[in-house]
């Protein structure tokens, strides 16, 4: 009997993880697509606030001035401002695609 209990529970505990993964799946294929997609891309953008913008606008212009450094500082500089770039968009990317795959889910029978 407590072998059986144990079985059940593990069972359950591996279909969780299981659910999970295939949720974690969904959600990258689905952020993945509005990557792809520039007007998925731009409704995604949609989600910034002023808050952020204001943060974007600063990132790019701080990506502009890489250019007074050369070779290695100046590639340096850039990969960590389009790091930095690419962290704040991905917020909205996340949310889109969250957004997306409940609006899919509401739409099937």
């Amino acid at each position: 009997m407590l072998s059986t209990n144990i079985e059940r529970l593990a069972a359950a505990h591996q279909r969780q993880i299981d659910d999970e993964a295939a949720e974690q799946d969904m959600q990258e294929a689905e952020e993945l697509d509005i990557i792809k997609t520039p007007a998925s891309m731009n409704a995604a953008l949609d989600n910034l606030d002023a808050a952020e913008w204001c943060a974007m606008k600063l990132l790019i212009g701080q990506l502009i001035r890489q250019n007074q450094y050369h070779g290695e500082e100046r590639d340096q500089g850039i990969l960590d401002t389009a790091q930095e770039i690419y962290d704040l968009c991905y917020r909205a990317i996340s949310e889109q695609a969250t957004a997306n795959r409940r609006a899919a889910m509401k739409d099937r029978p």
